[in-house]
């Protein structure tokens, strides 16, 4: 078998405890283990296949609850073992999916402002009413609901997921296509990555990665017609 080829490996159809290594071929898995922070790689070089399903925010709160705090985070990793580790993110990936596919193209985003540490750092690209960057969890939750406002509908579908780490320090991305529903104006469609940072739980750092100039195009046209809110500046703190 060549263990380069992504077409060799797939995910059991049976959405069982899957190992980052089942997932993705060895080479691949080891070509995104270098070069960007928590030692995720390149976004570009990201093939393969990710299981995809539902699991509550309790889920993944009880398996980064289990971790033993009278260690320092090596030793807790250590104990964790491979099979834990496993399971550990096969969680995160799972939950991941969900938030994007059911409670975001559900408009259910205050359960994910819920997940943010006090002093997440989110980045948003592009010279538009939702650009710029935001330090805090208040920030954040205004941002969503300018997004709300402005583009009241949208339906995500997750295309890839990759996740690497420990509890402690843990990068997942999350490729994505999605249909967004401007407040006027005709449905459009976008694709893009995020790349989210966790630490026991709690998301401390997100990045989106789109078309900024298909964002602008909407905003530019609901501003038009008199959409006050489609011409603000980007909300920052």
């Amino acid at each position: 078998m060549n263990r380069n080829s992504p077409q060799k490996y797939r995910a059991p159809a049976d959405n069982s405890e899957v190992p980052v290594g089942e997932c993705y071929p060895p080479a691949v898995t080891r070509s995104i283990s270098r070069g960007l922070p928590g030692g995720m790689g390149e976004a570009r070089e990201f093939r393969g296949r990710d299981v995809r399903g539902h699991l509550s925010v309790s889920d993944t709160e009880w398996i980064y609850r289990r971790r033993d705090r009278s260690r320092s985070a090596p030793r807790a990793g250590a104990a964790l073992g491979l099979r834990s580790r496993s399971v550990y993110h096969s969680i995160v990936r799972r939950v991941a999916a969900s938030n994007f596919e059911r409670r975001l193209s559900q408009g259910e985003w205050r359960p994910l402002v819920r997940q943010l540490a006090p002093d997440v750092h989110h980045v948003f690209p592009g010279d538009n009413p939702l650009g710029g960057e935001r330090r805090s969890r208040q920030a954040v939750e205004q941002w969503f609901e300018r997004l709300g406002r402005l583009f009241p509908g949208h339906t995500f579908t997750v295309q890839h997921i990759v996740s690497r780490g420990w509890p402690w320090s843990t990068w997942v991305i999350v490729s994505w296509e999605a249909e967004l529903r401007p407040q006027v104006g005709s449905p459009y469609r976008n694709s893009g990555t995020h790349w989210i940072h966790l630490r026991w739980g709690k998301v401390t750092y997100f990045h989106a990665y789109l078309d900024t100039a298909a964002i602008a195009e909407a905003c530019h046209a609901m501003a038009a017609v008199g959409v006050d809110e489609a011409a603000a500046p980007p909300i920052s703190d």
